[in-house]
């Protein structure tokens, strides 16, 4: 039962985070994710890639705030998460996330141009 609530707290989180971040509330959405991420830990939620996915949503904020060195620490963290979780689409989010980082910095040496 206490998972359960756990589970839907983090979820409320979540969508709370994407809600503010929406209406470029970005550092309110930072500390709903923050909040989101913490209860993920707490719960060891890696199976349910709740990890991966805040992190690719923090540093999707990160990124539209326009701090690319946070973008891409939370982008390098989920990639280090999401091999152990097979999740396929995750890495793919994460690829496109850092790509667009290298390219607003014209970076493309990154992208291997």
């Amino acid at each position: 039962m206490m998972f359960m609530i756990m589970k839907a707290k983090h979820i409320t989180m979540m969508k709370l985070a994407i809600s503010t971040a929406e209406k470029k509330e970005y550092d309110s959405a930072l500390n709903a994710l923050a909040h989101s991420l913490k209860v993920s830990r707490s719960l060891r939620l890696k199976i349910n890639d709740l990890i991966p996915e805040t992190l690719i949503k923090t540093a999707k904020t990160y990124l539209d705030k326009k701090d690319n060195g946070h973008a891409l620490a939370y982008y390098d963290t989920a990639q280090n998460i999401l091999p152990k979780n097979d999740n396929e689409f995750g890495l793919a989010e994460v690829d496109l996330g850092r790509a667009i980082v290298y390219m607003s910095e014209k970076n493309l040496s990154r992208l291997g141009f």
